[in-house]
């Protein structure tokens, strides 16, 4: 209990020296007014009504005079045995549409329950398309009936007991217009219990990041694709017993070229215990499982520096041209999946650890290295920057691994340049690592290995944790608490003695795209790292790593935070704590000013710019325009 408790006040001690440091007095203020205000929303529920687009924005939405290339929009709906209330609620969400080209096909499939054909025959007109099937025949060949039916450019897919919010197609046409009509558009949504005003989550989203797809199919609603795409591919496969939804997104994205997240709340899901999610969680899995592993053996992986070929049905008896990855089920976690990718047999990494003096700590992190990596793997290497205390020296004059050196007035980016000069040769990879890190299990280099012989992948980042069990690194987020800070610092690691703790959206126990991650642990190619240019030395102290990793992002390249990889991180203890860099700080804020403005993609605008990564922004309303985040697919 004491150790709790001394845990909860460290936590809010380092939230108030942020706020402090980062907005001053005024920031402080601010916060404790906030937290006192009676009129802030007190639920979810409370939220979301203080959020919605008020009478008057939506007036304005209806008054839109959109273009001629203003895409239809084929809302398609299956139906099967749903209660009326349920039922009447979905088609009345969207008659209520503020955006008028749209159509909405709803297929009756073979429902027992007497009300549901005279109910969906009272609603159709001209815009709205019912469908009666002779026999029951699933939700993927229902689904399929209302694709055949379909006029619209797009498509979109509402569950017959779930609800649009009244300017969910607004938001699309505006996404499809604003980027040019990418091939696959998702949003935010908000789950709900068996009553729609009952909000139980709010699911705000990152931008399309395809690795935390594949390990956790972070979005389901709203999901809206482009119509012709959609028939290529086939439509939802019939023979799946579950999980057609994912299934029909990966084959999409096999075939597309963007995908674009729109970061407002458009859907409302809701959750009961009659739902087929809750009823068949074995079969998702399975189902899933097969559809991934389809969908990697048929995109490949790409070789170490290699280029990506067109991506297309193997020929029988033709050998895939890479190994795909090995996919399996989360040990813990419903519907989370666990990639381990194959390592280029010629990969090699060097590890560069920078140390001044801090012998005990350098010996823990060599020795964790030792013990947890494959020798024939990685060669050590310790960048000396003027060491001066006698047992340090004498530890490196007695070590087996190799020893280069820098000299200079500290500079973190001047250091590991020079040390990567001393050690150019065989190596595919450099891993920059902190000399207070430290291994606890074998199995992190070759998952951050794994990733990193992808030739998409620029760097990998891997999950740092303090040695009290909570999160120091999960991803680096621009914006956050100022200039940039760690996604899910401060979480618990562990959720208990077995297993780990989820985080929002199961986001600390998936792989997955950020915008940069900590050079405490950066495991980054070495044609890539020459590319770029290394680290700026312009930087000495603060942000070169994330500086270096928004760099890799616009040369093309993904920087993934890999969650199987975990050390531990004794953050700051070898140069101590009170190291600022206000000149640091001054140049990113300069330098990525515009990405400060518009908000890291990797970070929803709905939250606050805060590392707890779950936390809406209070009082927030929906605004008139809203900016679309379209990400390549590779």
């Amino acid at each position: 209990m004491l150790v709790r408790l001394a845990w909860v006040l460290a936590r809010k001690l380092t939230r108030f020296l942020e706020l402090w440091h980062t907005r001053g007095l005024a920031g402080v203020m601010e916060t404790a007014r906030e937290r006192i205000n009676p009129t802030l929303p007190k639920n979810l529920s409370d939220w979301l009504n203080t959020y919605r687009p008020t009478p008057a924005l939506l007036d304005q939405f209806r008054r839109k005079d959109w273009p001629a290339d203003a895409p239809t929009i084929s809302v398609l709906m299956p139906v099967f045995d749903t209660p009326a209330g349920w039922l009447t609620a979905a088609v009345e969400s969207v008659l209520a549409q503020t955006y008028p080209r749209w159509q909405l096909v709803c297929v009756n499939d073979s429902s027992l329950a007497p009300h549901v054909r005279p109910l969906l025959d009272r609603y159709a007109s001209e815009q709205v398309t019912i469908v009666h099937l002779d026999a029951n025949r699933g939700v993927a060949a229902a689904t399929n009936a209302a694709l055949a039916a379909a006029t619209g450019e797009y498509v979109c897919f509402l569950d017959h007991d779930d609800a649009l919010e009244p300017h969910a197609l607004h938001r699309l046409a505006e996404a499809v217009l604003n980027e040019g009509h990418p091939a696959l558009l998702y949003s935010d949504e908000a789950l709900t219990g068996p009553d729609l005003s009952d909000v139980l989550a709010i699911r705000a989203r990152p931008a399309f990041s395809h690795d935390y797809y594949l390990c956790h199919p972070y979005f389901v609603h709203l999901v809206a694709m482009r119509t012709e795409l959609v028939r290529r591919v086939g439509g939802c496969d019939e023979t799946l017993p579950a999980s057609h939804d994912v299934d029909l997104v990966l084959r999409v994205l096999e075939v597309a070229d963007r995908a674009t997240h729109i970061p407002d709340v458009l859907y409302r899901w809701r959750t009961h215990g009659d739902s087929l999610g809750h009823q068949k969680k074995q079969a998702t899995t399975e189902a899933t499982l097969g559809v991934l592993r389809r969908h990697v053996g048929f995109a490949g992986v790409p070789p170490l520096g290699g280029v990506r070929e067109p991506r297309r049905p193997a020929e029988a008896g033709t050998p895939t041209r890479t190994c795909p990855p090995v996919v399996s089920p989360h040990p813990t976690q419903f519907n989370v999946f666990d990639l381990r990718y194959p390592i280029d047999p010629a990969a090699k990494v060097a590890i560069l650890i920078p140390t001044k003096n801090q012998v005990d700590f350098l010996r823990g992190c060599v020795e964790s290295l030792e013990r947890t990596m494959p020798p024939q793997l990685a060669d050590i290497v310790v960048i000396d920057h003027e060491s001066d205390d006698p047992a340090t020296r004498a530890y490196l004059g007695g070590l087996r691994h190799r020893v280069v050196t820098a000299t200079g007035p500290f500079n973190f980016s001047a250091i590991m340049n020079a040390g990567v000069r001393q050690v150019r040769g065989p190596y595919t990879h450099y891993l920059f690592l902190n000399n207070d890190t430290a291994a606890p299990e074998p199995g992190w280099l070759e998952r951050m290995l794994g990733l990193g012989c992808r030739a998409d992948v620029g760097c990998v980042g891997a999950t740092l944790i303090y040695p009290d069990d909570t999160v120091q690194h999960a991803g680096v987020v621009v914006g956050l608490v100022g200039a940039a800070d760690h996604a899910f610092r401060s979480w618990r690691f562990g959720k208990n003695h077995f297993e780990r703790e989820p985080g929002d959206n199961c986001g600390l126990i998936c792989d997955r795209d950020y915008s940069a991650v900590t050079a405490a642990c950066m495991l980054i190619r070495t044609d890539v790292f020459d590319a770029v240019g290394g680290f700026d030395e312009q930087l000495a102290v603060g942000f070169n790593d994330t500086d270096l990793g928004l760099r890799v992002r616009a040369a093309g390249y993904k920087v993934i935070q890999c969650a199987g990889a975990v050390l531990f991180h004794f953050e700051s203890q070898s140069r101590g704590t009170a190291d600022k860099h206000p000149a640091d700080t001054a140049l990113f804020k300069q330098r990525y000013a515009e990405l400060l403005a518009t908000g890291d993609p990797f970070f929803s605008p709905l939250l606050q710019p805060d590392p707890v990564m779950t936390a809406l922004t209070p009082r927030l309303t929906c605004p008139s325009v809203v900016h679309s985040r379209s990400t390549r697919i590779t």
